[in-house]
Formats: C-alpha cells, structure tokens, sequence
C-alpha cells in the first residue's frame, strides 16, 4: 500500500498491521502538509534521524489510538527514538521519577523548562543496543540510535545520538517553572503540637499567640508559617556546606552550623535570619577545645526536621530537596550564595565550591544553570588514601565578563542574563550498551 492510498485513519493502522514501515512526521510540520497530502496526518517529513523511520509511527499517535487504544503497544521496532524506563525525569514538583512509572496526567519539566501535563505514554520493546553518552558534568545519557539532542542551545538544532561524537556538546535546559512554597511547621514534628486553639485551661497549659506552635513539653514558641524566600535559601545553601542536625536516639532535634573561627560576620547573619524567619534563638559559641571553631546551633525540632526535608544525607551523601529545584530564580541565587559561603574560594577566574558529596555537587550544577552561570565539575581521586573521600568541585563562572559569583555573600551581585536557556555540556565518551529488558 503506498501513502497517497491512506484515506482514512483505519487505512494506515490496517498498512501497520500488515508490516507498512513509516517515518516520524513532527507535529508542528502538519500545516505544511495541507494540500499535499489526502490527509495532514500521513505526513513523511523526516530528512535527517538516524536510520529514517524503521518501525515508526507515522502519523499522529492519538489518532491511531482512538481506533484501537492497544495499538503500538507491542509493536517490534528497529529503531525506537526510546529511553531506558530506569531513566529519570525531572517533574513539576521538583522531584526524579523513572519514566517507566510516569502515567498520564503527571506534570513534567519539558527538554525546554516548561511545566506539561503527560497527555500519553509509549512501552516498545527493543532489541538492538542503544548509545549510551559519557558528559562532561559526571553523568551518563542512553537512548535508542535515532533519538534526537539538542547540539546548539542558540539555533536548537538537532542531532541523533547515533551520529554524535566525542568533543561534540548536547544542550543541559534550565528549570524555567517555578512555584511560591511556603510550609507548615506542624508537619515537622510528628509528636503532639500545641497551637493557638488549644485548650490551654483545660489542659493546664502555657497559650501560644496566633500565629504560632510549639511541642508538647517545650517553652519554645515557633512561627508557624515559613516561606522559602532568599534569607532561608541562604541558610539552606550554607546549611549544605557547614551544617548538620542532630538528637537523641537519633532524633532530629537541633541545627548546627560549623563555621571558622575568622567567619563571626557569618555566624551573626545566622543569627539574624533564624530570628526573622523562625522567631526563635540561634545561639553562638565556641569552646576552649576548638578556638577555631565557632558553632551557631538553634535547638528546635520542627527547624531540625525542615532542614533534614529540605538538605538530606549526611557529609558524604547530601542532596538537595525537590522543592529547591522549583523556587525562584533569585532564591535560587541565594542558595549558590549560602554554599559559596561555607565551602566556596575565589580563583583568578572563576568560583569555586567543594564538596565530598557528589549528589550536591551534581544539584548545585543544575541550580547555577538555572540562574545563568556557567559551570564545570572535576573530580580529584582520594583512591590512594583509604582515609579521603574523593573531591568534587564544581567552578562557575557568569555568562558575562563581569565576574558575578563570588565566595562570600556579600560581594555577588545580580546574575548576569543570557539569550540562551541553558548551557552545552561536552560528550567525553561514547559506548553501545545493552538495553533493559
């Protein structure tokens, strides 16, 4: 059956049972297939995928599917425009799901930042190898030969994975969604919470003024209502690079903050946002023991508990929350500012930020694309000492000659805008790998 003998829908699905090999038409071409073609749907528009339209859908796939909803599910490709169903996606919530759990209704982030509610889903199988990409900013990448990348964040051209190279560069999008998120510091104490419409004379008990909770047991009044804004950002960042929570029995009952004995300016700006943000005390002190140590601890366990949600792991293994991944650009650029605080130096060209933990690492990148910086991550190897952890450090520089980011707060100006909506990162290696069952 040739393509001018597609009338009708049922006529292509018919072709496609009886073996009919197509080619992927986008959607956006349609218009310019109307009054070429009997029908916009049957429209052959690839020119430059990889192994052009072995085993693919032709038309749009809604279309198909309201004929016969269980077409396509089992069909045998050769080439497949696929992932992996372990790769993760970023959602509009901030968090990772593997694709293979994805239903319809789901928001996602697009390949452009946008926030899109998942309208269908695809499970093929495949069984020839898929290429699998090693990048630049410690990750790795697998996708059928044909499925296309992003190569100029500029133009966005496109390429097929199978055509890439060593050297060349795929497009890394910046999260251009974001929310205003504000929490209840109820939900982070799972143990009984005093607030302003309990029965104080009933009970006996000390009132707490609109507004405000404390626990059971505790004299210490909180705001109950904390928004994620700039001041708290900082925090959070610098909370990531020096800070830890800690308890009994393994409780999370109170923050400290580890500063230098020379970052007194800091400390006092630890103190300053807890009260404003929290309405209670951080205390400041050092020990005789360690005269180049100065702690900054706020003894609460609905604080605790919040920045456990917000920065979890411990030294090794911390990450960031998923609610950071959707919040503003400029709390965004507070965070960076919180993390150059604590862990962060100035080289002669660029800033740059430490850490042990490769998960941080990997999240303050995506963080600086999405507030424009540019970025670079290395790795220096501790495999010789049994005693170190390997070093990452991730350097970031701004998209203009003005050097924006710096390693104390007080000293980064605004960001710098780009006309581009994210950065390029190099392909350093290339290997054909088996795919998932």
């Amino acid at each position: 059956m040739s393509q001018n003998e597609f009338k009708t829908p049922r006529d292509l699905l018919r072709a496609y049972k009886e073996g009919f090999v197509g080619s992927w038409c986008d959607p956006e071409d349609t218009d310019k297939l109307l009054g070429e073609l009997r029908h916009p749907l049957f429209g052959v528009a690839a020119s430059d995928l990889y192994e052009t339209g072995k085993g693919k859908v032709a038309l749009l796939y809604k279309s198909v599917l309201k004929f016969d909803p269980t077409f396509g599910s089992h069909e045998r490709q050769t080439t497949g425009d696929c992932q992996n169903g372990s790769d993760l996606v970023a959602m509009a919530d901030g968090s990772l799901k593997e694709i293979k759990d994805i239903k319809i209704g789901d928001y996602v982030i697009s390949a452009f930042g946008k926030k899109r509610k998942v309208t269908n889903t695809f499970k093929k199988p495949y069984n020839k190898k898929m290429v699998e990409l090693t990048l630049s900013n410690h990750t790795k990448v697998a996708s059928t030969p044909d499925h296309k990348y992003i190569i100029d964040n500029i133009t966005m051209k496109t390429k097929a994975i199978g055509l890439l190279e060593v050297g060349d560069s795929v497009f890394m999008p910046q999260v251009d969604y974001e929310e205003e998120q504000t929490f209840d510091m109820s939900n982070f104490h799972d143990g009984e919470i005093i607030d302003e419409n309990t029965d104080y004379k009933k009970l006996r008990l000390e009132p707490v003024e609109s507004g405000y909770i404390r626990a059971k047991g505790s004299r210490c009044h909180i705001k109950r209502y904390v928004a994620l804004n700039e001041k708290l950002c900082w925090l959070l960042g610098l909370y990531a690079a020096e800070g830890g929570v800690d308890g009994f029995d393994g409780k999370a009952e109170r923050v400290t903050f580890n500063l230098g004995g020379h970052e007194s300016v800091i400390a006092e700006q630890v103190r300053s946002y807890i009260k404003e943000i929290f309405d209670i005390d951080a205390h400041i002190y050092q020990v005789p023991s360690k005269p180049t140590v100065i702690y900054a601890r706020i003894n609460s366990v609905f604080v605790a508990n919040l920045f456990k949600h917000l920065i979890n792991g411990n030294t090794y293994t911390k990450r960031l929350g998923k609610e950071l991944f959707i919040t503003t650009k400029q709390n965004k650029l507070a965070l960076i500012k919180g993390w150059l605080d604590g862990d962060g130096y100035q080289g002669r060209y660029q800033t740059i930020a430490t850490s042990v933990s490769k998960d941080l690492t990997l999240d303050f990148a995506k963080i600086a694309n999405d507030v424009n910086l540019n970025f670079s991550i290395s790795k220096q190897d501790m495999s010789h000492d049994d005693h170190r952890q390997d070093v990452y450090r991730l350097k970031l520089t701004s998209s203009s000659s003005k050097h924006e980011a710096c390693a104390k707060a007080e000293y980064v100006t605004e960001i710098a805008l780009k006309s581009t909506i994210g950065c390029m990162i190099k392909i350093l290696g290339i290997n054909m790998v088996e795919p998932e069952e």
